[in-house]
């Protein structure tokens, strides 16, 4: 039976450094079954003996990319032909008692990416002429951190073009529709429609938002020339050369009723008048400084209470107290209600960079993390609380957590952690937005827990 923290706790993929370790020690190698007898470790038996059984499959396999790569003579071995990807084949190869070899389509996510980055991510160890990615950009990667395993996109004895299962402008789709579907009487930005995401997009990461390429801004200006003054006519004689296109516009797909804006007008730019924010003629030049421009329209007594509703003194967003609400939110047009620059987990992680490398870097990360959703657990502006959390920290996660509110170990004011004093809560034994460690530890658990209770001897 599956235990109560297991159902509540979802592993997911992202420590590149844990996988490629494995894949360092040695190719993927199926599990033993339980209680099944151990024979000699497993040795390597060249690609002609596969292929005496597998010949056509071979054959295949000989005029592909892979095929030809991995026949380099200068390969060591483990790294060369089908074992290279399956596994050293002695225990396989023969009439009887054969053993499984690593099967791609029925591995983890995480045991194929081993399995590839042996090759793509070993970096200066990489066999001449592999393809070579970013293992630190891999890691931040919405692919990565979504557990999107490379044989999602690839074939692996592929002859297509980087062996992909399908062009880039119908494989993309398969995941990532939603993005490029127009509102009603809507239309989608002509290099969406032909398929050219990866104009923008590197698949494999970058440390960007959104793995967007550097200088994605760019890239707008090769179709959209800024020289002949069109552009600025139409943006009521501003400059935009250099300028982000995507702050107020939407890069996939648009209203055209809405001049191609984002979905969520500021109101001041949705009106069209500028000038309240900006001095008359068309410049980046505000009125007021920002905090004095936007407290205009938001009360700071509204954003920036002093106490809360039960008089507890409010611990004001660092970025919000020093009055830099654009580093959060979009003056023009924006495609969330609260008007955020982007997704909050975009947001959040430009300024708590360490805390979102480590939280999409761990093998296991608490579920609102991985969906980026920074804002179920903390407040943007200002809280009561220590963190900027929503609730007293114990109450909000027993919101989530509930069977372990009723039967896990005792917390709270009265049991204290012998090694701090404190008070022991959930943070006490758990790293909350992620760890290399089961259930989100922040270390072995036999250890952790003998910190505290110790044996005697």
């Amino acid at each position: 039976m599956q235990s109560s923290r297991q159902r509540y706790v979802t592993p997911l993929v992202g420590g590149l450094a844990a996988i490629l370790l494995a894949a360092v020690a040695g190719p993927m190698r199926p599990a033993a079954s339980a209680g099944a007898a151990q024979g000699p470790p497993a040795t390597y038996v060249g690609v002609a003996t596969c292929k005496s059984c597998h010949k056509q499959v071979g054959e295949e396999w000989d005029v592909t990319a892979h095929g030809k790569a991995l026949s380099s003579a200068q390969l060591a071995e483990g790294m060369a032909g089908c074992e290279a990807c399956h596994g050293p084949g002695s225990g396989h190869a023969g009439t009887v008692g054969k053993k499984p070899l690593v099967k791609f389509g029925e591995a983890k996510p995480e045991q194929v990416v081993a399995g590839c980055g042996k090759c793509h991510l070993a970096g200066e160890s990489a066999p001449a002429g592999a393809p070579q990615l970013d293992a630190s950009a891999w890691k931040q990667s919405g692919h990565a951190a979504s557990k999107t395993s490379c044989i999602k996109c690839h074939r692996v004895h592929g002859r297509e073009a980087k062996s992909l299962l399908a062009p880039p402008e119908k494989l993309c789709l398969t995941c990532h529709a939603e993005l490029v579907k127009p509102t009603a009487g809507g239309t989608v930005h002509a290099p969406v429609k032909a398929g050219q995401c990866l104009t923008c997009h590197d698949p494999h990461g970058t440390f960007g938002p959104h793995s967007l390429v550097p200088k994605v801004s760019a890239k707008c200006e090769q179709c959209h020339s800024t020289a002949s003054g069109k552009l600025d006519a139409a943006h009521k004689g501003y400059r935009v050369a250099g300028a982000d296109c995507t702050r107020c516009h939407d890069p996939h797909s648009f209203d055209k009723d809405h001049s191609y804006l984002r979905k969520v007008a500021h109101p001041p730019f949705g009106q069209r008048n500028c000038t309240i924010c900006h001095v008359d003629k068309p410049s980046t030049a505000l009125r007021k400084p920002i905090p004095d421009t936007c407290f205009a329209c938001h009360p700071k007594s509204s954003v920036l209470p002093e106490k809360d509703a039960d008089g507890k003194e409010m611990h004001p967003h660092p970025p919000v107290a020093g009055g830099l609400c654009t580093n959060c939110h979009e003056p023009h047009a924006a495609n969330t209600a609260q008007g955020l620059r982007d997704d909050p987990i975009y947001v959040c992680t430009s300024c708590h960079r360490k805390v979102g490398t480590e939280a999409r870097g761990s093998t296991h990360q608490h579920p609102p993390v991985a969906k980026g959703e920074c804002l179920t657990c903390h407040k943007g502006h200002s809280s009561a609380e220590k963190h900027l959390l929503t609730k007293d920290q114990t109450v909000l996660c027993q919101s989530c957590h509930q069977a372990q509110a009723k039967h896990a170990h005792p917390i709270g004011p009265e049991v204290k952690d012998p090694n701090t004093g404190e008070p022991v809560a959930c943070v006490s034994c758990h790293a909350i937005h992620g760890s290399e460690h089961p259930y989100i530890l922040p270390q072995e658990e036999t250890a952790m827990c003998r910190s505290c209770h110790r044996m005697e001897q």
